[in-house]
């Protein structure tokens, strides 16, 4: 069972969340709240970030590659209509050090497919594009 949290802090949007004990800060924008911390859908996109990362790191380390770097970043829009929902995501994987390039794909496609769980629940309701950056360099791009 996953379990979580928020306990409203009593100035306007700000609330602290709270899993296993991890506590996260929440904010919304003006003229709601402070803008002090990360809103709700945006802890989404960092949790989307977090788990293919993950699947990402231990399947490159699985398959015996040598990593120096590993980023995910992902954009998305809102839709203009209430409850705003996430349009297109764009997620950006950047990678260092792994020479072959075939082993990165596999790893990111079996996150895609296969292991992210954040992954499966998001695309549901959006479709998800993919990049790969190897030492800087475009080598995989999907959904375009």
């Amino acid at each position: 069972m996953l379990a979580g949290k928020v306990t409203w802090l009593g100035q306007k949007m700000k609330f602290e969340g709270e899993s296993r004990g991890f506590k996260t800060m929440l904010d919304a924008k003006p003229p709601f709240g402070d803008d002090g911390a990360a809103s709700p859908k945006e802890l989404v996109l960092q949790g989307l970030c977090g788990c293919t990362a993950m699947d990402t790191m231990a399947l490159l380390k699985k398959f015996k590659q040598t990593i120096t770097y590993l980023e995910v970043s992902a954009t998305t829009e809102l839709t203009k209509e209430h409850p705003t929902v996430f349009t297109d995501i764009e997620l950006v994987y950047q990678v260092n050090g792994v020479d072959d390039v075939a082993k990165v794909i596999e790893a990111v496609q079996l996150s895609r497919t296969k292991y992210c769980g954040v992954i499966a629940m998001l695309e549901q309701s959006s479709k998800i594009k993919y990049r790969i950056l190897m030492n800087g360099s475009e080598v995989f791009r999907d959904g375009y």
